[in-house]
C-alpha cells in the first residue's frame, strides 16, 4: 500500500509541475506558430523547394493573416473568438506551405545539374491557382 500511495504522490506532483509549463506556452502560441511558418517558408526559399511564385504566395499569405490579427484587435473580438479566427487562419496557411514544400516543384540554380522532376500527374486542389492563374489561397 504504501508503495502505490508513493506513485500517486509522485505522479500527481509531476502533473502540478508541468500544468504551469503549459500554461505559459499558449501565451505566445500564435506569435510563435507565426514563427514557424515563416522560418519553414524561408527554410523552403533557401532549399529550392519553393519556387519564386510559390514564395510570393506563401508570404502574401502571411501578410494577410499579420493584418488579419491587426483587425481583429481593433474591431473588439473577444480574445477567445479572435484566437480561434487566428487558429483557423494559421491551420489552413500551415496546410498550403507543406503542400508547396512537397508539390515537387522546385528552382533550379543555373550551377545545377540535377535533372527536372517528372511533371506532377495528381489532380489539383479547386482553391490552389494552378500555373498561370493569378489569386490568393482564399
Amino acid at each position: 500500500m504504501k508503495h502505490w500511495t508513493g506513485i500517486l504522490i509522485l505522479t500527481s506532483m509531476g502533473l502540478m509541475m508541468a500544468l504551469p509549463v503549459q500554461a505559459k506556452r499558449d501565451g505566445r502560441g500564435i506569435e510563435d506558430r507565426m514563427d514557424r511558418q515563416q522560418h519553414a517558408i524561408q527554410r523552403g526559399i533557401d532549399s529550392g523547394n519553393l519556387t519564386r511564385r510559390e514564395a510570393r504566395l506563401l508570404k502574401r499569405e502571411q501578410r494577410e493573416i499579420r493584418h488579419f490579427g491587426e483587425q481583429i484587435r481593433h474591431e473588439g473580438y473577444s480574445p477567445k473568438k479572435g484566437r480561434k479566427l487566428m487558429k483557423k487562419r494559421l491551420r489552413r496557411s500551415d496546410r498550403h506551405i507543406k503542400d508547396l514544400l512537397h508539390n515537387r516543384e522546385h528552382t533550379y540554380g543555373r550551377d545545377d545539374n540535377r535533372r527536372y522532376p517528372p511533371p506532377y500527374s495528381g489532380g489539383y486542389d479547386k482553391h490552389y491557382p494552378r500555373s498561370g492563374q493569378r489569386g490568393s489561397y482564399r
